[in-house]
């Protein structure tokens, strides 16, 4: 009698290992994905040549304008760029003239120059140079997001690269500007970028107007405005509340978890960029089991790698003299769930927009981020700084599901009962 074959036999372990070999070689040359890894280093260079000469009062300023520089950019991402993007799915007039690039980068200036002011420059110098950086990044994505488009995705892992080059030289010998230049000297650097990614993208002598797409914007807007609130306020608010042990490992582990957060951020944009441009994804069936398996996949990704730092945590006793072993554990398991959990329920918002459901991602995004402050003020009141941490994040790491994925069955259902009668 022929006993069969385990699945769980070495044979079938080993043979599983080409097949990890292969999805660890698509994700290394991921285009979107090295560019925005590339992006990230460019990030930290700026902070890390700035703290490396500034003083306290310089760096915390250059803390504040770096902020609000790069929310600025963000915020102008998800109103204009973005939207355009998902519309092009089904309109392929959905694209963004230069001129409404040229609009939201002198917007873009002159809030930050605003904001400028209020953290305490005045130099008439240094505000204008912040004023007409700003447009540079925001032009950059702009390009970024044309190349999407046309499919050129390794053009903007290229600009990228260039930026960072630049970035690394001019900051370098900056050493000794004021906080306001070195932040317009960051900006400019972008220009580098534009000039690698102007290609030959063709002029669009007709487009569709923003009004066509301008409610899906507006709710994708307050999606990034309360979503941001969530990511930013709590922490810093806890901070300055001071006397708590695990808030340094919550905030080391954030720093732990970057890499993947940076793989859960790069999936989506790619499959965002799929869905808008592969004749692959044109059916709503084919985008939706797309995504699915993205989705399973990276929430298998982000269980390993949680799973295998807290076991090195663990084996090897790891702690600093800012933070204790136990604060980092804590900090890595609630950190770690948050990062499965919103990577996780990532890729479904990405789903529900394209297939026009802006009105509950919207809603969810405000469902997970009230109750999570709840869980905040009661983790604050039950058991102070550190309590707050602990239960904010576990209610956070709950509630992504909740709000993206459960909202998120009765519109998948109904595609795949409209497929199944199409067969």
């Amino acid at each position: 009698m022929t006993v069969p074959t385990s699945r769980t036999s070495p044979r079938s372990i080993f043979s599983t290992i080409p097949i990890l070999v292969a999805a660890f070689r698509r994700l290394v040359t991921n285009p979107i994905l090295l560019s925005q890894a590339i992006a990230s280093v460019t990030g930290a260079v700026i902070s890390f040549l700035g703290v490396s000469w500034m003083s306290h009062g310089e760096y915390a300023t250059f803390a504040l304008l770096n902020l609000a520089s790069n929310t600025i950019f963000g915020f102008a991402r998800v109103v204009v760029l973005q939207p355009a993007l998902i519309q092009y799915r089904v309109d392929k007039l959905a694209l963004t003239p230069p001129r409404y690039a040229i609009g939201v980068g002198l917007g873009g200036g002159m809030i930050l120059v605003l904001l400028a002011i209020l953290f305490g420059i005045h130099d008439p110098g240094q505000l204008i140079a912040l004023g007409i950086s700003m447009g540079l990044p925001i032009v950059q994505d702009w390009l970024r997001h044309r190349c999407l488009i046309v499919d050129k995705r390794w053009r903007t892992a290229v600009a990228e690269t260039a930026r960072l080059g630049l970035t690394f030289g001019v900051l370098a010998v900056a050493t000794g500007v004021e906080v306001g230049y070195y932040q317009a000297f960051a900006n400019f650097c972008c220009l580098i970028a534009v000039i690698v990614q102007l290609g030959h993208h063709a002029r669009t002598p007709r487009w569709t107007p923003f009004r066509s797409y301008r409610r899906p914007a507006a709710l994708q807007s307050i999606d990034y405005a309360v979503g941001t609130l969530n990511s930013i306020i709590p922490m810093f608010m806890l901070g300055h509340l001071g006397g708590g042990v695990a808030i340094g490992g919550f905030r080391l582990a954030q720093t732990m978890m970057g890499p993947l957060n940076l793989v859960f951020s790069a999936s989506t944009t790619t499959l965002l960029a799929d869905g808008a441009t592969r004749a692959s994804h044109t059916a709503d069936v084919a985008l939706l089991r797309a995504g699915k398996r993205l989705a399973r996949a990276l929430a298998l990704l982000g269980a390993a790698v949680v799973a295998l730092a807290v076991v090195l945590v663990v084996v090897l006793h790891l702690e600093f003299s800012g933070v204790s072993h136990s604060a980092l554990l804590v900090g890595l398991v609630g950190v770690g769930l948050v990062a499965i959990t919103s990577g996780w329920s990532g890729i479904h918002t990405i789903l529900l927009r394209m297939l026009g459901e802006n009105r509950r991602v919207t809603i969810g995004r405000a469902f997970v981020v009230g109750f999570t402050w709840i869980g905040f003020a009661a983790g604050y009141a039950e058991a102070g700084v550190d309590g707050s941490v602990i239960v904010g994040f576990a209610v956070s790491a709950v509630m992504y599901p909740v709000g993206f994925i459960l909202p998120a069955r009765p519109v998948y259902a109904r595609i795949m009962r409209e497929q199944q009668q199409l067969e």
